[in-house]
């Protein structure tokens, strides 16, 4: 490495060569200083871990990737590098996300997607995001919120990618992870009595996530793609199989989903408490997402798979559901039994699931609106479930 006039395509080839848990500092100093040349950029060397240094060093090339891109060969060398790099993090995140600007920019971009990640590198990717994300703080602006939720879609396109190649039990389970940060961020459950002096940036807090899962992402015009929720859902509905992992996946999406609708009561009910505009549009999106009859299925299959499912703490989370889209969107849950009544006998699944429905629906129309969650209940319409008990 210390030869001189080597250009950065033969600097990166050389550290893709390199094991960087051998490093000392003079090491990194050797590093800073071939790389001095091409950018004025400081590179760190002075932290106690090896860690914040490969952290450095991985945003320092998407700095060249971001602003200067270069040829196809620089491109797919440096990509691999800085997914090297961040694998060996394992979610460890020194500072703050303003620390390390470019490369939170370069895993939100499409760049990140010509390269090939493996499962290990995909679950460093994704809890370094959402650590940036939770350190950066949600609620004072929505850049880091849509930042995230770049991030995010990205690595679920690349985990995409893994089931394409055979590995569909490690897609499937950077979805799992993913959900599962979610539900984590995602903190308000049905119930919660947050103190008034709370209560905006509880709002705002989960506006943001709300729009980070429910929106489509999109960076520009031509990249459109689907809510992350949705590609949530259409995994666990679609996987196609009876696995331990996909069950988990399954009731694991299902828990998110009562915790979206929870939240998005919870906003409706106090949109005067901060500066919320756009509750509809995500309440939209959000009955878009997924049919009542396949969610249905959903919950039979969960049951029938984990019968540690099958419990009152199940039921009543699903009767809070219903509640909560009967606050939202009264039709929605009426179409939806329609729907699953009129295929009431084509299987066993659906039978039992057309039996829970209406039991469900028996339950919500006695409750009535959801009463333990505070704000004034939206609206309720008791003649839809009255005609559904009819049927």
């Amino acid at each position: 490495m210390r030869l001189r006039g080597v250009g950065i395509n033969g600097i990166l080839a050389l550290l893709l060569l390199c094991d960087f848990d051998q490093f000392t500092a003079a090491d990194w100093d050797l590093v800073a200083s071939l790389l001095r040349r091409y950018s004025n950029m400081y590179l760190s060397r002075t932290a106690a871990r090896t860690l914040q240094n490969e952290l450095w060093l991985a945003d320092w090339f998407a700095r060249l990737l971001i602003c200067h891109q270069g040829d196809a060969v620089f491109v797919s060398s440096a990509g691999m590098l800085i997914t090297r790099l961040m694998a060996k993090s394992k979610g460890y995140l020194p500072g703050s996300i303003v620390d390390l600007p470019f490369l939170y920019d370069y895993l939100g971009s499409s760049l990140f997607c010509e390269i090939r990640h493996t499962h290990d590198e995909l679950r460093s990717i994704s809890k370094l995001a959402v650590v940036a994300v939770h350190l950066s703080g949600m609620a004072p602006s929505i850049n880091p919120a849509r930042r995230f939720a770049h991030i995010t879609s990205n690595v679920l396109i690349a985990s995409k990618s893994l089931s394409r190649v055979g590995d569909s039990e490690s897609g499937l389970g950077i979805c799992y992870e993913i959900t599962l940060l979610f539900l984590w961020l995602l903190h308000y459950k049905a119930g919660d009595h947050p103190d008034k002096s709370q209560l905006k940036g509880l709002v705002q807090h989960l506006s943001d996530l709300l729009n980070c899962l429910l929106k489509p992402v999109s960076s520009s015009p031509s990249d459109a793609r689907s809510p992350i929720f949705e590609v949530i859902i259409r995994r666990a509905v679609t996987s196609g199989s009876s696995s331990y992992n996909v069950t988990v996946q399954m009731s694991t999406a299902w828990r998110l989903t009562c915790r979206i609708a929870a939240g998005l009561s919870f906003i409706a009910r106090h949109r005067q408490c901060g500066n919320i505009d756009e509750v509809e549009p995500l309440i939209d999106s959000f009955f878009a997402s997924v049919r009542c009859s396949s969610l249905l299925r959903l919950w039979i299959s969960c049951t029938q798979f984990d019968s540690s499912l099958a419990s009152p703490d199940w039921d009543e989370s699903n009767v809070l559901f219903i509640q909560h889209r009967m606050d939202m969107r009264p039709s929605w849950w009426r179409t939806g039994l329609e729907e699953l009544l009129e295929n009431a006998h084509s299987d066993t699944a659906t039978a039992s699931a057309r039996e829970y429905a209406l039991w469900l629906n028996d339950e919500a129309a006695r409750r009535g609106p959801c009463r333990i969650c505070p704000g004034v209940p939206l609206g309720w319409d008791t003649a839809e479930h009255d005609d559904a008990h009819d049927i």
